[in-house]
């Protein structure tokens, strides 16, 4: 297990930029040319690091934002993520120095943030964000068990084991 801190790095992206406007202003095939270029040179970025690699997400789609007002559809910047481990903080950020996702494709920049609490290794089964310690099924109270009832389609609660 590597000594290294575990970072979250957040592709950002504005839609309404002049990168954008100007990837969307490209003929189809433009596109399609600069994606094939792109995705090579990502593929490349992604060999080139996966000993630093801890998960790599895909695009991020729509975002429901929920709050005390209830749920609304918003628009952020987040547009893909990845984890990886580095050395320093200030060693993670430059592992994404020249990265194809604004150097070819036309994201703004790359948010790169340690990741505080339990490490990644200890996220299964815990409450994300705390330190636990019991998994998530020790801490929900025991549900009474449901037992079938002679001649009915449906179970019943039995209040004992």
């Amino acid at each position: 297990m590597s000594t290294h801190g575990t970072y979250l790095a957040v592709f950002l992206s504005n839609k309404k930029s002049a990168r954008w406007q100007a990837w969307y202003a490209m003929s189809e095939a433009e596109r399609r040319a600069k994606d094939e270029i792109g995705l090579a040179a990502l593929k490349a970025w992604d060999e080139a690091h996966k000993a630093d690699i801890v998960y790599v997400s895909g695009p991020l789609g729509p975002t429901k934002r929920t709050s005390q007002d209830g749920v609304a559809d918003v628009v952020n910047e987040l547009t893909v993520f990845v984890v990886v481990r580095a050395p320093t903080h200030e060693a993670a950020a430059k592992l994404f120095e020249g990265h194809p996702h604004f150097t070819i494709f036309p994201c703004d920049a790359v948010d790169v943030m340690p990741l505080l609490g339990p490490k990644p290794d200890a996220w299964a089964g815990r409450w994300l964000g705390y330190a636990r310690t019991q998994s998530v099924f020790e801490q929900v109270p025991r549900l009474p068990r449901a037992r079938p009832v002679a001649g009915a389609t449906a179970a019943v609660v039995s209040g004992a084991e």
